[in-house]
């Protein structure tokens, strides 16, 4: 698998390069929900996440800090976006949501 690789100065991509061998145990996670949508993330829903739109560099200095990619908001907002596309079969959200 490769990585983006970034500028620390300007933030520029500068290439690809081959990434280390791991999986999702070892990203942070903004936590488990789940397959339902709550009346709480429906009021989430209409908020504006700090995290929407932000560069690739922005949210790997994220994870590098200890903190989640993105905020809780923009991981219900992405979840209410999949909900109509996700069936009831094992691992049916990677269709949905690919990595």
């Amino acid at each position: 698998m490769w990585e983006r690789a970034y500028d620390n100065y300007s933030g520029e991509l500068m290439g690809y390069r081959l990434a280390p061998r791991r999986d999702d145990t070892d990203k942070p996670t903004a936590g488990w929900t789940p397959a339902a949508i709550s009346p709480n993330e429906m009021e989430l829903n209409t908020e504006r996440s700090a995290t929407s739109g932000m560069p690739e560099f922005l949210r790997m200095k994220r994870e590098k800090e200890g903190f989640p990619p993105e905020d809780h908001i923009e991981r219900v907002q992405r979840k209410v976006l999949v909900w109509p596309l996700v069936g009831s079969a094992p691992r049916d959200i990677l269709r949905a949501w690919p990595k």
